[in-house]
């Protein structure tokens, strides 16, 4: 009898030692990532729910909520509609979220039926369907200064009467009015893949009565490398609120891959500002036209909305389409007879020293991208291994020879 109460006792000990080494998760939290927090989320959840994935929750804000500071990844299961919360997540405080990955599961798609997304916290959003049915105007994913990338496996579609594609803003949209502080002072935004109307490096309006929240006061960057995007701005678009939507700092926009009909190194309107410098890393991609948009400019090609210089640095393919930037120049031929050293002798006789006014596209409309065919003529990085290195910011030229290639640099009179 001894022996036998013995080996229950040795049997009890072995199963306590076992359960105590298996691990314990919070709410919402899964073995699926046992290196941070998962919630579920589906449109036939419940926010009374625990987010696990027998018991998702019905809401983005609530998902967050169970995330709290340290983030982790919602998952969506189940087919949801964002109606009317669009905004909701600009009532988390800062503190409160930390950064998340919205992911899915089982081809489950969300549905923006309202004017998009606030996000409160750094995000990325991968393999996903997010789908538009909005028909007022575009729906938008606003950034807030936070990190917003767009990954890989993002498919994006709209319904038939949908106003058009999403517009991402890296900084706000009206966000003043939900949100009293920015946690940071950069924007950084990355498209590696779905359909874009437009993407905005600055925010769309600061505000009223001095309030400029959603304005950038530091530095902004884009990169690009797939996707489908209709137009991409290293600026904001001052024409929503009215007031003038300014960047602080200085604008980055790489370009490595994807489909874009315009890029532009500055915002849409006459009404936004950029104190930095713009600079255009551009290697790759489907692009039909580069420019700087020449919003009310007393100087013909120069932009009057940037303080700084603007940079173009990309091969001759997308130099040649390219409007608004120096022309390159090549150094003169000390073996050419023609060549008095006089400038203003061109040693053609017909020729009235008159420039003549670079090529601009004006004002984009706006671009709703339809698959994922490059729309109209377009550049790409082919094989082309000349380069260039163009700077537009005022009336000093100064030309250099550097690996073969004319580099034209304007500095901006100060």
């Amino acid at each position: 009898m001894k022996k036998l109460i013995a080996l229950l006792v040795a049997v009890m000990m072995v199963s306590v030692l076992a359960l105590s080494a298996l691990p314990v998760y919070a709410a919402g939290e899964t073995d699926d990532d046992a290196s941070g927090s998962v919630v579920y989320l589906s449109g036939e959840g419940n926010d009374e729910n625990d987010g696990s994935r027998d018991n998702p929750v019905a809401t983005l804000a609530k998902a967050y909520e169970l995330l709290g500071a340290e983030g982790g990844t919602i998952c969506l299961i189940g087919d949801l509609t964002i109606a009317e919360e669009y905004r909701a997540l600009c009532d988390l405080s800062a503190d409160s979220v930390g950064p998340v990955t919205l992911t899915s599961e089982n081809d489950a798609i969300l549905t923006i039926a309202a004017q998009g997304i606030w996000f409160p916290s750094d995000t990325v959003i991968e393999n996903i369907h997010l789908h538009c049915t909005y028909t007022e105007f575009n729906s938008y994913l606003v950034a807030n200064c936070n990190s917003l990338t767009i990954g890989e496996n993002v498919t994006v579609t709209k319904a038939e009467e949908a106003y058009g594609y999403p517009i991402i803003y890296g900084s706000g949209f009206y966000s003043f009015a939900y949100i009293d502080k920015f946690s940071n002072d950069t924007a950084n935004i990355t498209i590696q893949s779905g359909t874009w109307s437009e993407v905005f490096a600055g925010g769309a309006t600061h505000g009223e009565d001095g309030a400029h929240l959603d304005d950038i006061p530091g530095n902004a960057t884009v990169t690009v490398t797939g996707g489908t995007i209709g137009a991409l701005y290293g600026g904001g678009n001052g024409g929503v609120g009215g007031l003038t939507v300014t960047i602080g700092g200085n604008v980055t926009l790489n370009v490595s891959g994807g489909t874009i009909e315009q890029v532009v190194a500055n915002g849409k309107t006459a009404n936004t500002l950029t104190k930095g410098d713009v600079t255009l890393n551009i290697t790759g991609g489907d692009i039909a036209s580069i420019t700087v948009l020449d919003h009310d400019s007393e100087t013909e090609g120069v932009n009057a909305n940037i303080e700084g210089t603007i940079v173009l640095n990309c091969n001759d393919a997308y130099r040649d389409i390219a409007t608004n930037f120096p022309e390159e120049e090549e150094p003169d031929d000390p073996d050419d007879p023609t060549d008095t050293g006089d400038p203003s002798d061109t040693g053609d006789p017909s020729d009235t020293d008159e420039p003549s006014a670079p090529e601009t596209s004006g004002e984009p409309t706006q671009t709703e991208p339809e698959g994922t065919d490059a729309p109209g003529t377009t550049a790409s990085s082919g094989d082309d291994e000349g380069g260039c290195a163009s700077v537009v910011g005022g009336s000093l030229a100064l030309i250099a020879v550097v690996s073969g290639a004319a580099a034209l640099v304007i500095r901006k009179k100060h």
